[in-house]
């Protein structure tokens, strides 16, 4: 299986050339495009519906809902473990303080604090 976590648009041409040059050159079995925010075009459904009917996987998600799926499915256990391995990534100096940044004010936009 292959991943490509994406901002840019996902048309048919996208998933033709993806196809072309990673999965079949990969033998790639699986293929998830997980997109940030434009949805993929209907032109793009429709090549992944021809690739899927000759026995090709490439599917879409967006990434959100991918994120909040899989964490609320994988067990308390298994978020926390996320949850220690994605804070000791962010404390290393090797992640731009913008992400550190929008890891907290999206934490912000979360907890709710109530004044007295």
């Amino acid at each position: 299986m292959a991943i490509e976590v994406t901002e840019r648009p996902i048309d048919e041409a996208r998933v033709v050339s993806t196809f072309n040059t990673k999965i079949v050159e990969a033998g790639i079995e699986d293929y998830l495009f997980v997109y940030t925010h434009a949805q993929p075009g209907e032109d793009a459904r429709d090549v992944a519906r021809i690739y899927f009917s000759q026995g090709h996987e490439i599917n879409f998600v967006q990434v959100q809902e991918w994120i909040i799926n899989n964490l609320g499915t994988i067990g308390a256990k298994c978020r926390t473990m996320f949850t220690q391995q994605l804070l000791t990534l962010l404390d290393t100096p090797q992640v731009p303080a913008k992400i550190k940044m929008a890891w907290n004010d999206s934490l912000k936009c979360i907890v709710v604090t109530k004044k007295k």
